[in-house]
């Protein structure tokens, strides 16, 4: 019993995991965005985590334009990298 009940929690473990791991296929403006900021970054010359860059633009801006989401994040750190497969 004790075993069927460790079998059921990994294989609930692995769908919520799967679940909530991000798709960011379908979320193309978020990768464009994404992509141009740290494109931005790199032209600019300075580098930083994807979520400095969203807080410093927010501070500076005072909009909240973006979200350092996953996607978001995938497309910067392409931008900085000069990856430019996925656009």
């Amino acid at each position: 019993m004790k075993k069927s009940k460790e079998i059921i929690l990994i294989g609930v473990t692995a769908i919520l995991l799967a679940a909530c791991s991000p798709n960011c296929g379908n979320k193309k403006q978020e990768y464009l965005q994404g992509y141009q900021g740290g494109k931005l970054v790199k032209l600019m010359g300075t580098s930083g985590t994807c979520s400095e860059y969203v807080n410093s633009f927010k501070n500076q801006s005072g909009r909240s334009l973006y979200e350092a989401s996953d996607c978001f994040c995938d497309g910067y750190n392409d931008g900085l990298n000069n990856k430019t497969s996925k656009y």
